[in-house]
């Protein structure tokens, strides 16, 4: 009777072993589980680590995210755009490194969503995003749009590398932050109105695009509040047809100078056409260096022209604000438009550093002496003509930007900024113009100092192409059909040719 207790005692005895062995190992590997997601390690081998987020946005999410963030991508999982499945592609990797950043701390956790406006009606409704092809930053009552334009360097009309960091990690930032970038537009002097429909002289689609970049926009009446509010950020003075007063183009100095103010204010003007008094001569000329002549430009190319009979611009300086422009070959439709010139007397100073941005084409001239039924030629001596990118007078968009103290840091510090736009190119009608939109979020974006506040690197597009000639190519088919089998038939008949031996 020994034998049989005993083995019933051995087979306990294995039962129990292998149990607690399955045992050891599930608890070994949820051990190892929990550590490797309390403390993961992690090690980037790519060439051009674009598996691992900058130690800057790193610190950013650390320190300067307060809350938590949501980002929702709107590109369709089976878009049929190429350059939206492949932003698409880009996007899932990056997205995935702020996610596993910031997952420790609930607090400030960033969240990932994928949706599909067109088939989820509801949840788009309750997140507020209703376009697709757009990254959402969303935070509380705060949401930054970013389009897919924003996420790439382009060169010679080619995506040369990935933003995609240098985009999100400032819109983070701005959703996260109290307080918001307040744009005013001035009005009482017969300016175009922000909240106004009209194609012509309104400006509610800018309004809108403002806002879903996380801007604050008003309305602001000089003549009423005698002060430019101290949180402004921006001053827009869109074609002031009445002329400003002397008082109000005051007021509009001292905040661009600085005044009693903590820094120095930045104005976008948008200047009425020939034949109105726009009343900044003094502001222009003598504080920022830009002179504006009371003509007309017209340019006889054949190309020069919209069916609208607005001019067409094709020609720019390298510069943050058109540097897109230039990169996709866009050409800017702008209402008709004065000449603008550099003040050489006040530019000879030092103190301000005066670029045109955008210039009419050679053959261009500024009529100063148009009139109806009589057709338009040059005068010399008395039109204005010239290139200015060869230092000629046809300027049309022209920036000035107080100089100062070079800074050690990684972005530039707040500084007095004015661009001067010769007519409109953003009212209703034209902004629905791509290269409109571009120019004036832009605009915008640099002169509020939104777009270099990150040294973030840009992350360079890999690509692969296998060249193979027809003789090269009939090989390789060959190699596939026939080799490649005849070698494995070849090595099984050898394996059953030994195990029958």
């Amino acid at each position: 009777m020994a034998e049989p207790t005993a083995f019933r005692a051995n087979r306990w005895l294995r039962t129990l072993n292998l149990v607690l062995q399955a045992l050891l190992v599930l608890t070994f590997t949820a051990g190892l589980n929990y550590v490797a997601l309390s403390h993961p390690w992690r090690f980037d081998l790519t060439a051009s680590h674009r598996f691992t987020l900058s130690p800057e946005t790193i610190a950013f999410l650390r320190d300067k995210v307060t809350r938590p963030a949501k980002i929702v991508v709107t590109i369709p999982e089976d878009t049929e755009k190429p350059n939206a499945a492949a932003a698409l592609a880009d996007l899932r990797g990056l997205l995935r490194e702020y996610v596993i950043a910031t997952m420790s701390n609930p607090e400030r956790r960033i969240t990932v969503e994928y949706l599909n406006v067109a088939q989820r009606l509801k949840e788009a409704a309750e997140l507020g995003v209703d376009q697709p092809d757009l990254v959402y930053v969303i935070s509380g009552d705060r949401r930054r749009a970013i389009p897919l334009e924003e996420l790439y360097k382009v060169k010679d009309r080619r995506r040369e590398s990935f933003l995609g960091e240098a985009a999100i990690t400032p819109a983070l930032l701005e959703v996260s932050s109290p307080d918001k970038s307040h744009i005013y537009f001035l009005e009482g002097e017969g300016e175009m109105q922000i909240d106004s429909p009209d194609r012509n002289r309104g400006l509610s689609s800018l309004g809108v695009q403002l806002q879903m970049l996380n801007y604050e926009v008003s309305p602001l009446d000089l003549n009423i509040t005698k002060r430019v509010p101290d949180d402004a950020s921006l001053v827009i003075v869109p074609q002031p047809n009445a002329g400003v007063s002397p008082a109000v183009q005051e007021q509009l100095r001292q905040y661009a100078l600085g005044g009693d103010r903590q820094r120095p204010g930045s104005l976008i003007i948008v200047l009425p056409t020939a034949g109105h008094n726009h009343g900044l001569d003094r502001l222009m000329r003598d504080d920022w260096g830009i002179d504006a002549g009371d003509d007309v430009i017209l340019d006889p190319s054949p190309d020069a022209l919209t069916a609208n009979n607005d001019l067409r611009l094709g020609t720019y300086s390298a510069h943050p604000v058109t540097q897109k422009l230039i990169d996709y070959n866009l050409k800017l439709p702008i209402g008709l438009t004065r000449s603008l010139i550099k003040d050489a007397q006040r530019t000879s100073r030092g103190d301000i550093t005066v670029t045109t941005l955008a210039a009419a084409g050679k053959d261009a001239w500024g009529e100063k002496t148009l009139r109806m039924g009589e057709p338009a030629v040059y005068n010399p001596g008395v039109d204005a003509h010239g290139n200015p990118m060869t230092d000629g007078v046809l300027g049309t968009i022209m920036l000035s930007e107080r100089t100062g103290a070079a800074s050690e840091l990684n972005f530039s510090l707040p500084r007095g900024r004015v661009i001067v736009f010769g007519g409109d190119a953003f009212s209703n009608d034209r902004l629905a113009n791509l290269a409109n939109q571009t120019l004036i979020i832009n605009a915008i974006n640099w002169i509020i100092n939104r777009d270099t506040q990150l040294n973030v690197p840009a992350r360079p597009i890999d690509r692969y192409q296998l060249t193979l000639s027809q003789s090269e190519l009939g090989r390789l088919r060959l190699s596939l059909l026939f080799i490649a089998p005849g070698i494995a038939a070849v090595l099984g008949l050898l394996v059953y040719w030994t195990r029958r031996n």
